[in-house]
């Protein structure tokens, strides 16, 4: 025999209030106020309206990809997210985790050159000549020509 599920209009928000209460004895004080401000900045803006048991898994899927392109954290959305979810399911609410469907974007590393040119090394090799001393100069003479990491030559 399959559980009943109790039809329900209330919104994530709602849902999301019963479970932060629920959460928020469960975990230190500092945490639940980190909770409150992700859900609030981040989750409850886009998600809050929605009616918990019409929202399906593009709901969160477009939810996700839209947030992966300015969260570096996304587990950590979808994680929360979820538990609203998985919430409802417990107190008989729903009988599937639309969150449970979605495919998680992979985030592209962007990298970033970090070196100095000829022209910015010269002047760089310039002033430190001029106001440090002779030894300091001498280190990042021997960095910036011999590719040694500072923990290498500071050994050597």
């Amino acid at each position: 025999m399959e559980e009943f599920t109790k039809p329900t209009h209330k919104t994530y928000s709602e849902i999301f209030e019963k479970w932060y209460q629920a959460y928020r004895d469960t975990v230190e004080p500092t945490t639940a106020s980190r909770t409150l401000n992700l859900f609030r900045l981040h989750i409850l803006p886009v998600m809050g309206e929605l009616p918990i048991n019409k929202t399906s898994p593009l709901d969160c899927q477009n939810f996700i990809t839209d947030k992966a392109k300015t969260f570096k954290n996304i587990k950590q959305i979808k994680s929360y997210t979820e538990k609203v979810f998985d919430f409802a399911i417990k107190m008989k609410l729903l009988k599937h985790n639309p969150m449970a469907e979605i495919i998680m974007p992979k985030r592209k590393k962007t990298r970033i050159e970090n070196y100095w040119t000829v022209q910015e090394l010269q002047e760089f090799l310039v002033i430190i000549l001029q106001k440090e001393p002779y030894k300091h100069y001498a280190l990042f003479r021997l960095l910036a020509y011999s590719g040694l990491k500072e923990r290498r030559a500071m050994r050597s």
